[in-house]
């Protein structure tokens, strides 16, 4: 998937989603927020990247900020994205 918006929805702004049985679905980080799920590590392997499947985490914001999905640090071996913020 590209940096394009789909249904409405940037694609920084979303994940894959993947629960304790193994199912997965797409999520948004507004979803995540408005249900109330506190922010999830990249190392709990909940969250994939719609456009490299990488790991995310989210990150839960608090007042005018909006919550996000972001990637782990940077490490050897990484695919590029370029959902990456650098």
């Amino acid at each position: 998937m590209s940096n394009m918006a789909y249904k409405g929805v940037n694609a920084v702004d979303m994940a894959k989603y993947i629960d304790y049985t193994g199912a997965y679905r797409i999520v948004t980080a507004e979803e995540f927020e408005r249900k109330g799920y506190p922010s999830i590590s990249v190392y709990d392997r909940r969250l994939q990247c719609l456009q490299c499947g990488e790991y995310v985490a989210f990150v839960k914001r608090e007042g005018r900020h909006s919550s996000y999905f972001r990637h782990g640090n940077i490490r050897e071996g990484d695919r590029g994205c370029s959902l990456r913020v650098k």
